[in-house]
């Protein structure tokens, strides 16, 4: 699963010599190295060039932001632990991944962000700021927001689902991304030994990790 980049090339990549294929306008955060003075002079605008083989494995973050009706009505008084748990961690994985591939999407709670336009560098800071301005919601996510995201799948190598709760939307959604060849890691927010209502049943519970919140607060969290 591979997506044309943006932005400027990982450090350390080696590969056959790339072929040129074209220019596009130059965006904040591309090499200097890639300008493309003739096209630029043509335009009247800078322009960058993109090779054949600027591509690199592409992920999504899916965070769910669902959180139990009692804690809206103690939010005044204390954070939100579970929801705080789920953020950090959620801006650690992208921090993780930005090493080895470019975020192209990020699901916060209803709230979908595409980032294929944007140059790589920069998506990591984009990232962050949309995380740090995470809100609870409630209800299930709208199904053209399910249908979207299932579409994203055919051209990502690897989702990461942080959750709060477990339903029905995030199994059939785990599932889609297996079947389409893209690798589902699926992290529950949760005390390991905590029920939850048909993740026995639908014989997830092998392919789910619990975290509790309280070790992710901790920092105590080192791999997935």
């Amino acid at each position: 699963r591979h997506g044309h980049s943006t932005g400027v090339r990982l450090a350390g990549w080696a590969g056959g010599s790339p072929e040129y294929v074209g220019s596009r306008p130059f965006r904040p955060g591309d090499s200097p190295r890639r300008i493309d003075a003739r096209a630029w002079a043509r335009l009247a605008a800078p322009a960058t060039k993109e090779y054949d083989q600027d591509v690199d494995n592409n992920a999504l973050l899916v965070l769910d932001t669902r959180v139990p009706p009692d804690a809206w009505k103690t939010r005044k008084e204390k954070e939100i632990k579970e929801l705080e748990a789920a953020v950090s961690l959620c801006a650690s994985v992208a921090f993780t991944l930005g090493d080895d591939c470019f975020i192209d999407l990020l699901l916060a709670g209803p709230d979908m962000h595409v980032f294929t336009a944007w140059p790589g560098p920069v998506r990591l800071d984009r990232i962050h700021e949309l995380l740090a301005a995470v809100e609870p919601s409630q209800g299930d996510l709208p199904q053209e927001t399910v249908l979207a995201l299932a579409d994203r799948f055919r051209e990502t190598s690897h989702a990461v689902f942080i959750l709060l709760n477990w339903s029905r939307t995030w199994r059939q959604l785990a599932e889609l991304a297996q079947r389409a060849g893209c690798r589902a890691t699926v992290v529950l927010i949760d005390e390991a030994n905590r029920r939850h209502a048909g993740l026995e049943e639908e014989n997830w519970i092998d392919n789910v990790r619990f975290l509790p919140p309280d070790e992710i607060l901790a920092q105590r969290v080192k791999t997935l």
